[in-house]
């Protein structure tokens, strides 16, 4: 006689590999809310804490931007490395100064999360920029419904097999 027990040992590592895969996948790691303030003006964005740059030139890296708020602001910000592990934006000159806000290479930047201070060489004024790490997402609906799927499959195997046992028991 032969166990049913395999097929459904295989199924369950075949759906929790799916659930595994499908939350870490979801997941925002590794993104920052930035703020930006300035007596009388603010913006916001949200960027990677390593952003694939969109070109480096000379000696400042154009990193990529999302949910700029105002909308004035363009999905590109323009960051040269300093001396003391800040950095001056090239497009705002602006220049940030604090331990590490930007590290790593023109071609590999990465930026920790932290408050930093800023000096508009424009105004003389002195702001802040806070980069806050955004926690990981809930999972898409899809992923929800993928999961239910696989647990009724398991559910639906395990009822099979049992029913199966007893009859072959019964015989």
């Amino acid at each position: 006689m032969r166990n049913k027990r395999p097929g459904a040992i295989f199924m369950l590592k075949a759906v929790l590999s799916a659930v595994v895969i499908a939350l870490c996948g979801s997941a925002r790691a590794g993104t920052l809310d930035v703020t930006w303030t300035e007596p009388g003006e603010s913006a916001s964005w949200q960027q990677s804490t390593n952003p694939t740059p969109i070109a480096i030139v000379g000696d400042y890296t154009e990193v990529p931007v999302s949910d700029a708020s105002p909308s004035s602001i363009s999905g590109i910000f323009y960051y040269t490395p300093v001396a003391d592990g800040g950095f001056e934006d090239n497009k705002f000159f602006i220049v940030t100064s604090g331990d590490q806000v930007f590290s790593g290479s023109l071609a590999a930047p990465v930026f920790s999360a932290g408050q930093y201070l800023q000096l508009d060489l424009f105004t003389g004024q002195f702001g802040f920029l806070t980069f806050t790490a955004v926690s990981g997402s809930v999972p898409e609906p899809s992923t929800w419904a993928m999961m239910l799927i696989g647990f009724a499959g398991l559910g639906f195997v395990g009822y099979r097999a049992s029913r199966r046992t007893k009859v072959d028991a019964l015989a």
